[in-house]
């Protein structure tokens, strides 16, 4: 008489099981199912099914074959995950939205570094520099993860350049920004004028 190690095991999708094997000098395992991949060597079978499996277990000794065992896992499936954004930049000093979309129960962010909370599906990030925030997704005990990465982009520095350091009543001064790319000016008044010198 044959026997394994818990006959009908849980496992998520993608993991491996193994099992020990006992009663016998060798064993032969089989199953029906599709996408089972098998591997026995002595007393140790290490089994990894796509889907929920049963396989038939016979062991040998002297020649002779023991009645047939039947074992069967249950593949519980992955939580859909998906993260939004996976990948943005940002300013330096501002926050980003990232949200994690799918099925599950739970979510946790890791690290939780620069977030507002690191345990709900949305969160608000702010980091001072480039980080990659991981998700964990759980369903009824199995986790899927994802990532989402946010580039900090560094602040300009404008200053400013008087073109007319010395002028005479009722002229006009001439100012000039550099550091940037766009330029917007706005003067005592509340008048916004977008160029880069005055």
């Amino acid at each position: 008489t044959i026997s394994v190690s818990n006959p009908t095991p849980i496992i998520c999708a993608g993991d491996t099981y193994t099992y020990t094997n006992a009663g016998a000098n060798s064993y032969t395992w089989t199953s029906s199912t599709p996408n089972t991949t098998l591997y026995t060597t002595g007393h140790v079978t290490v089994a990894h099914p796509s889907i929920s499996s049963v396989f038939s277990i016979v062991g040998g000794s002297l020649g002779c074959n023991s009645a047939i065992e039947s074992s069967s896992i249950t593949v519980k499936p992955l939580p859909n995950l998906t993260v939004s954004p996976s990948a943005t930049a940002i300013c330096l000093g501002t926050s980003q939205k990232i949200q994690a979309h799918g099925d599950a129960d739970d979510f946790t962010w890791h690290p939780s570094t620069w977030l507002n909370n690191h345990q709900q599906a949305t969160v608000q990030a702010t980091p001072p520099q480039q980080q990659t925030y991981t998700v964990i997704a759980s369903l009824n005990g199995c986790n899927k993860t994802a990532v989402s990465t946010i580039s900090v982009l560094a602040l300009p520095t404008p200053s400013i350049s008087n073109l007319t350091p010395s002028l005479c009543v009722n002229e006009t001064i001439r100012l000039q920004a550099t550091g940037g790319l766009s330029y917007r000016w706005q003067s005592p008044n509340q008048l916004t004028i977008n160029q880069q010198a005055l």
